[in-house]
This record gives C-alpha cells, sequence and structure tokens, in this order.
C-alpha cells in the first residue's frame, strides 16, 4: 500500500513542478472533500461528515472508536476522506467524530468541506493525502499531503513575480501571478488598484478586495485611500494662470505663474520678439502668443484688433517665432513654418499676394527649424540651408536675382546654417563654425563686408539704386583683413546688425546715425567694431534705432535712440554708449523692435518696456514705460 501511495504521490509531485509552486513552514490553507462512495456511519454517536463516512469493511464508527468491526481491514473505502480534526489510525481503526481513515483517499461524490489550518512543520501529519496547500499568506512555498502515514511534503517553488493562492476554491495550493499593487505590502494591507478604486491585499497578495471607489470631492485614491489629489500632484488654477500642488491629499493653494498654467504646471517663456508696435512670445508647450498692434492680423487669430494682453494663436504648436514688421512667421514641431499677417509682396510665401489673419503654410518647406521676418520678407534655416520668399527688390532672397517670389526659394551656397536674422531689406546666418554671412541692401553697411558700394546694386525699377549683395557675403573681422571668427549669437535691425563673440564681447555695423551701433560714434561703420564697455554678453537684440544684450550676470544693457524710452534706463535720453536697463538682474532673452523691448526672466515672466501706444508691452495698458513693466497674462 506505502509503494501505491509513493507512486501517486510522485505522479502528484510531478504536475504541481509544471505549476510551479514551491514551500517553507507549512501553512494549511484548503479545501478537502470527505466523502466515501457508499460508506455509511454506524455505531452510537459515530460522527462522520455529509456524504458518507470511512469504515472498514464491516465495521463501524463510533465516537472516538479506533477498533474496526469484525472483519475490518485497514484498507480505506472507495472514496473515502478525512473530516476536520481526524486522527489517523494506522490499523484497522475508524475515524472518530471528523475522523478520516488510515491511507484515506480522496473519495467521490463528497461535499467540500473548508477550513483554515495552523503552520506546520514539514513531515507533520496531515489528513488527506493529495490535499494541497500554502506554506503560509504570501509565500512562495507550497506543499501537499502524501504517504503512510500522511505527512506535508514539499512542493515545487513558485516561480517569479508568483505566490501560492491559499484563497479557497479551485485554486489553492496552486501558484498565481501576485497584484502589483500588492508588491512589498502584507496581507490585509489597503492599496489602489488604480487611480481610482481601494482595495485591499489578499492574505496571500494574488488577489484583492474591493474597498471603495473613489468619485466626488474625493476621486482619487492613494494608499488605499480616497483622497482629493495624490501627494506631488499638480494642476492648474481656476484662473488658468496658477498652479496648485497636492500635499497630504488635499489641493493647497494657488501660486501664480509668470505667463499661463497648461498641463498641471507653470509654462516658460521659451522665445521673444518684437515687431513694429507688436510682440509675441513662444512658450514651453509650443504655444505662441502676440500682444500689441494687429491692424494686419499679425497675431494671427482670424481678428484685426489690438489686444494689451497676450492673445494665443490657435492651432500653433512651434519651436521658433519671428515677428517682422506686420507680418509674423513660426517654425512649427512638424517641421512645416507658417505665416500670418500683411502679404503685399509674398512675405506669408503660401504662393499669393493675399493678406491673412490666420496662419497659412509656407509652400515647399518641410525641415524648418528657424524663421526671421523682416519688413516685406522671410527667412528660414531648412536643415543647415536657408530659404527666403517675398519682396527682392534689393536682394533680400539672397538667391541670385532681384525678383521676388511668393513661396520659398533657396538662397545658394549657403550651408552649415544655425541661425538666421532679418534686417528691413538685409539677412545674416550665423554658420556653425562661428562665421557669418549676410545679404541684400547694404547701403549703410549693413552686410559688414568692407564694402561701400557693392558688390552689386539694387532698387526699384526706375528708382534710386543702392549698394547690394544679391548673394551671401562674409562678415570681415574689425580690421577688415579676414572673416570675422567666434561669433555664437547673432541679431538684425532696421538696418544695423550685431554679433556676441564667444569671448562675451559684441560687434555692431551698419548704420550708426542714433548711437545704435554702441561705440560712442553716431557714424555707420561697414565693418564690425566694439561695443564700449561691455563684457559678458550672452545674447543680443537690435531694432531700428537701438540694440540690447543680455549678459551672464542677468543684467541687460541697451544703447542707441531712447525714443519713448526703448533702452529701459528710467530716462528719456538716448546713449551711444551701453546702459543698464533699471532693475534688471535675471534676465534671458532679448528682442528689440521698432520702439520697444521685451525680455524674459528667469522667474518664468516677460517684462517689455518703451513704446506702448498700440498695448505692446502686454500690461494691459497703452501707458509707455521708460523702465520694465510685467506682462499680464
Amino acid at each position: 500500500m506505502r509503494g501505491s501511495i509513493e507512486g501517486w504521490s510522485g505522479v502528484l509531485l510531478g504536475a504541481m513542478t509544471v505549476l510551479g509552486c514551491g514551500v517553507n513552514d507549512l501553512h494549511l490553507k484548503a479545501s478537502e472533500v470527505d466523502s466515501g462512495s457508499g460508506g455509511s456511519p454506524s455505531g452510537a454517536g459515530g460522527a462522520v461528515n455529509s456524504g458518507g463516512a470511512s469504515t472498514s469493511s464491516g465495521g463501524t464508527t463510533s465516537s472516538g472508536g479506533t477498533t474496526p468491526g469484525s472483519g475490518g481491514t485497514s484498507s480505506p473505502q472507495t472514496g473515502g476522506t478525512p473530516g476536520v480534526g481526524g486522527t489517523t489510525s494506522t490499523s484497522g481503526g475508524a475515524s472518530g467524530s471528523g475522523g478520516v481513515p488510515p491511507d484515506g483517499g480522496p473519495g467521490t461524490g463528497g461535499m467540500t468541506q473548508t477550513f483554515t489550518g495552523a503552520a506546520y512543520p514539514l513531515g507533520s501529519d496531515c489528513t488527506s493525502v493529495g490535499t494541497l496547500a500554502c506554506a503560509g499568506n504570501a509565500q512562495k512555498l507550497t506543499m501537499f499531503c502524501s504517504g503512510n502515514p500522511p505527512t506535508w511534503l514539499p512542493g515545487p517553488p513558485c516561480g517569479t513575480a508568483q505566490l501560492c493562492d491559499s484563497t479557497l476554491g479551485v485554486d489553492q495550493g496552486t501558484c498565481a501571478p501576485t497584484v502589483a499593487a500588492c508588491s512589498g505590502l502584507e496581507p490585509g494591507a489597503k492599496t489602489c488598484s488604480d487611480g481610482t478604486h481601494a482595495v485591499s491585499c489578499g492574505p496571500d497578495l494574488v488577489s484583492t478586495m474591493p474597498v471603495a471607489t473613489c468619485s466626488g470631492a474625493e476621486p482619487v485614491c492613494a494608499g488605499g485611500t480616497c483622497v482629493q489629489c495624490a501627494n506631488g500632484a499638480t494642476r492648474c488654477g481656476t484662473d488658468g494662470k496658477s498652479v496648485q500642488t497636492c500635499t497630504g491629499g488635499i489641493w493647497g493653494a494657488a501660486t501664480a505663474c509668470g505667463t499661463v498654467c497648461g498641463g498641471g504646471s507653470c509654462l516658460t517663456p521659451v522665445s521673444v520678439t518684437a515687431g513694429d508696435r507688436y510682440s509675441c512670445a513662444l512658450l514651453s508647450d509650443g504655444s505662441a502668443w502676440c500682444w500689441g498692434f494687429n491692424g494686419d492680423g499679425q497675431f494671427g487669430d482670424s481678428t484685426r484688433t489690438d489686444s494689451s494682453k497676450p492673445v494665443q494663436v490657435p492651432g500653433i504648436q512651434a519651436k521658433a517665432i519671428s515677428a517682422g514688421e506686420i507680418h509674423t512667421c513660426a517654425a512649427l514641431v512638424n517641421g512645416a513654418v507658417e505665416c500670418w499677417g500683411f502679404n503685399a509682396d509674398g512675405e506669408l510665401g503660401n504662393g499669393t499676394e493675399i493678406d491673412s489673419p490666420t496662419p497659412v503654410v509656407a509652400q515647399n518647406l518641410s525641415n524648418g527649424t528657424k524663421v526671421a521676418s523682416g519688413t516685406s520678407h522671410s527667412c528660414a534655416v531648412v536643415g543647415s540651408s536657408v530659404d527666403c520668399w517675398g519682396e527682392n527688390a534689393f536682394a533680400q532672397l539672397g538667391n541670385g536675382t532681384l525678383t521676388g517670389s511668393t513661396s520659398p526659394t533657396a538662397v545658394p551656397n549657403l550651408s552649415g546654417v544655425t541661425a538666421v536674422v532679418a534686417g528691413e531689406n538685409f539677412n545674416c546666418a550665423l554658420i556653425s563654425g562661428g562665421t557669418v554671412e549676410c545679404w541684400g541692401m547694404n547701403a549703410d553697411g549693413e552686410l559688414g563686408n568692407g564694402d561701400s558700394v557693392g558688390p552689386n546694386t539694387c532698387g526699384y525699377a526706375g528708382g534710386n539704386q543702392y549698394p547690394c549683395a544679391t548673394s551671401p557675403v562674409a562678415v570681415m573681422d574689425p580690421g577688415g583683413v579676414t572673416n570675422l571668427i567666434g561669433v555664437s549669437a547673432i541679431a538684425a535691425g532696421l538696418e544695423t546688425a550685431c554679433a556676441v563673440l564667444k569671448s562675451g564681447g559684441v560687434l555692431c555695423w551698419g548704420d550708426g546715425t542714433n548711437g545704435n551701433l554702441g561705440n560712442g560714434s553716431s557714424a555707420k561703420s561697414i565693418l564690425p567694431v566694439a561695443v564700449s564697455n561691455l563684457t559678458g554678453a550672452v545674447g543680443i537684440g537690435v531694432g531700428d534705432f537701438s540694440a540690447c544684450a543680455v549678459l551672464e550676470t542677468g543684467a541687460i544693457d541697451c544703447w542707441g535712440d531712447n525714443v519713448d524710452g526703448v533702452l529701459g534706463s528710467g530716462t528719456s535720453a538716448s546713449s551711444s554708449v551701453p546702459v543698464a536697463v533699471s532693475g534688471l538682474k535675471d534676465g534671458k532673452l532679448i528682442a528689440v523692435g521698432s520702439s520697444h523691448a521685451c525680455a524674459t526672466l528667469a522667474a518664468g515672466a516677460i517684462v517689455c518696456w518703451g513704446d506702448n501706444s498700440s498695448g505692446e508691452l502686454g500690461n494691459g495698458t497703452t501707458t509707455g514705460s521708460s523702465k520694465p513693466v510685467t506682462v499680464v497674462w
């Protein structure tokens, strides 16, 4: 008999190995079938489980009896199974109340009785051969009952991310995947199955019981409890311009943003640009916003209504933006370029000369990364080259002709471009090696190549002709001997251009009538000249008659004509050398327009100063300021 049982248990062990289960200190949590096919109770007080009892052949079951009836044997009846708490008799005995027969195997047709037992060491007695159990709560170890007398034997361990399932039912004693939400927790611990459901971990961490569905004022599950919010979560305030942070499951007070809120965080300005009486900014989510003069649709919002506060350009997700005189262009994140506003010369690039107060796509551009908007033309960095479109009477397109184009045309022989800027009727490109090349009008030396008479002549048919370059020419160094090198940033204004050197100095060239070259003079220069008393520059902006530089300290210095307070010094005095913008200590980016300037701050706000007749300072008024005022969103 022992041999046959051990053989059967070996088969069971093999089957359990396939299940991927395992053992340690053993904890019985199982169901056992207590039945006997045809077994019947006998003897006063002989208690058996419903479904039959096991007896010896012809024997009777007495309460607590251990002696078999006449002719009794130690063999179990077919289907005899243990009762709860019974003891095993080794020789012909019958079980007492709830007792089991020796070597009793599972019967057929009996009832399932469920119970939980205590921990048993390996090798201790068990009550029913073939029973599966777990080695305690949340254990990888399994066990099964086998042998004569029956004892608990180790089963194979559960696999990775599995534990033994002691949940009463058909899967008890087998391996099951652990619930991810209960990983590292104790049985019975409360946790969240997702963002809105609280659950309690089952005894073996392979199942959960529902606790609550979070909704209403406490819609979020955190730590197994319904709360207002999850700790550390953020959301935009109801005004759309502030952020709230969750602490202890409760939303905190709103903190104002420097701009607006998006996606639960304050959006920061990544670019600012200034045109003729209007300004635009690009925020960290790619949204574009404009304010000030909008008479030609340069906001792109389908209106021609001025605004003294920022107005979002609908449908734009951009990585660069540029305000021209009265039109705007943006390089989108998908590589396209879109423009809007005035279009009398095709500066929108969509193949027409029709104004558009909403963005239109510049034709045949698929890899635009930077944009530059001039007076009546536009350019874009495409890959590492440049395309331009619009008016070309002064060679602004740089394609070797004086013929305008309503769609982009390539600037030949120009590669390695990292940035492009546009003045009134000329452009300059920064090359990856730190050199600069310019093309277009050169009447005031704005090409910086040391040539005041050419190399070409340009102008409207029948009108005055001016020096120009129909193709790019290299900007020379201040001595006019070699090409300028070591440039890190460039900017262009009406008839002036400036460059920031990697050393921190600034050079400017072109018109200097208003002291806008910053060298203490009012003369123009066909070669770059150094801006006086300026070191540690990291950024540059050039307007119609003034220029500004951002210093590595965060201060901003400006020079040139101070009409309407565009120098930001708090006075009305112009200066041919740099003066500090009043109160600015954390400037990051600078843009100078026709008679106003704007800067982004490290704190995430934008400030502007100068003329405000059309609301171009963005502070909700039309009152000019010779000191920075904060843009109000």
